[in-house]
């Protein structure tokens, strides 16, 4: 059951005023999903605690979603990896993220 409403958006960049590049996110599409828990990880790096949290969404097919996009549920997630597992008809979208 998709029990969720999402959003998923495209990374896009524009110039200011100023000329500097300026990195927004974009909305691409809304879908509804379900949400299954993966697994969280602690690691310490240059003496900070870094968390990693993995979940794993499932939702109907719609084109066009990939890797390097974000999903916007109850935080901003980073897509890292897309797989059709009904073709046509289901996405599985793996996503993390990173809590410092």
């Amino acid at each position: 059951m998709y029990d969720r409403y999402i959003e998923i958006q495209t990374y896009t960049q524009s110039r200011n005023e100023s000329g500097e590049v300026v990195r927004s996110w974009t909305t691409f599409c809304h879908v509804y999903a379900r949400r299954d828990k993966g697994f969280g990880q602690e690691t310490v790096i240059a003496g900070r605690e870094i968390g990693r949290d993995s979940y794993t969404y499932f939702c109907r097919y719609y084109p066009g979603i990939t890797r390097g996009m974000r999903l916007v549920d109850d935080d901003n997630y980073d897509i890292i990896d897309v797989v059709e597992t009904i073709r046509g008809v289901e996405l599985k979208i793996e996503c993390i993220n990173e809590l410092v």
